[in-house]
């Protein structure tokens, strides 16, 4: 039984070989000269000058980013979703667990991505890792339950986002965290990747605290050193504006107070003038709910002059006046 185990090993190495050299030639002769083709999906340690880890044909060809490899892999069988890890030398103490869709992420191969996609990954799924954290009396151990477009939108992958979404990925999934890439987005301020996860339906819960949470994410600013909120951050929150979900009167209330408390020290115009044009562009609903703040920018923030760049509708200072 050993020496089976031994020769099936024997086989594996000499495939992971074949991967690292390029040769489809010895692949194909290798593969054809198997009694059992599920032999394929077998995984080796593999020893490499920055990575130790352990792969299949199939995982260690798209980390190695051979791509008419993987696709005569594919074809023949190999499974799309089989797992390992990896060690990054650099960094020892840490140890990635993997499928072939997530190290095409770390590759940052839209490419490889596509195919894996279309040959049956499992795009929605959790990442396969496991941490570890220390607590007094013991560790414990868990799973983020990131998917690959967690990961991606946590480290700015647009590439990578933009094929994931295009390949099916949910931008509403929750982590173990009980948190979407949008989120993640909006914490990034990475207007890019907020407007692509909107466009594929990433949308947040109708409840306040969800909010609460963005817009503090967003207009966070350090009072100490009177700095005030970032032209990207002020972006997003524009953004967030002309999407349906703050229409929500509850909401929409909570979220304009946060706003007005983020521009409370500031005086950049610019910003209030446009946000002034947001709001009156916007449905009657959401005029509604932005009156006060919409009075408190016309009335304490705008140089003369400004009211009459605006698209404001004839009718506007008796609709903001408090007795309307």
């Amino acid at each position: 039984m050993e020496s089976i185990k031994h020769q099936n090993t024997v086989k594996i190495k000499h495939f992971i070989d074949a991967v690292n050299n390029d040769d489809l030639e010895t692949i194909k002769c290798s593969i054809a000269s198997l009694r059992n083709k599920c032999q394929i999906n077998r995984a080796c340690i593999v020893e490499g000058e920055k990575i130790r880890g352990k792969f299949t044909p199939l995982s260690y060809a798209v980390k190695t980013k051979k791509l008419n490899i993987v696709s005569f892999l594919l074809e023949t069988g190999a499974d799309v979703n089989c797992k390992g890890w990896f060690i990054n030398k650099d960094e020892p103490s840490r140890c990635l667990c993997h499928n072939p869709l997530f190290l095409a992420c770390v590759n940052n191969d839209p490419g490889m991505i596509k195919i894996l996609a279309e040959n049956g990954a499992h795009i929605n799924i959790p990442i396969p890792d496991i941490r570890v954290e220390e607590e007094e009396g013991g560790s414990i151990e868990y799973s983020t339950e990131d998917t690959c477009l967690h990961w991606a939108v946590r480290n700015e992958k647009e590439a990578v986002v933009m094929a994931l979404l295009q390949s099916g990925a949910n931008p509403n999934k929750r982590n173990h965290f009980d948190t979407s890439p949008l989120h993640i987005a909006c914490e990034k301020c990475n207007f890019c990747i907020m407007k692509e996860l909107v466009r594929f339906g990433g949308h947040f819960e109708p409840d306040v605290i969800s909010w609460i949470h963005l817009i503090e994410c967003l207009l966070d600013y350090d009072v100490s050193r009177a700095q005030g909120v970032s032209e990207e951050r002020k972006k997003l929150v524009l953004f967030l504006l002309s999407t349906s979900y703050s229409h929500r009167n509850s909401v929409g209330l909570e979220l304009l107070g946060q706003i007005e408390k983020s521009i409370e020290n500031t005086n950049v115009d610019h910003y209030c003038v446009n946000l002034i044009k947001h709001l009156i562009s916007n449905p009657s609903p959401l005029i509604q709910i932005c009156r006060a703040t919409i009075r408190k920018c016309i009335g304490q923030r705008c140089k003369p002059g400004v009211m009459s760049c605006l698209p404001l509708p004839s009718n506007l200072e008796k609709y903001l006046s408090l007795d309307y």
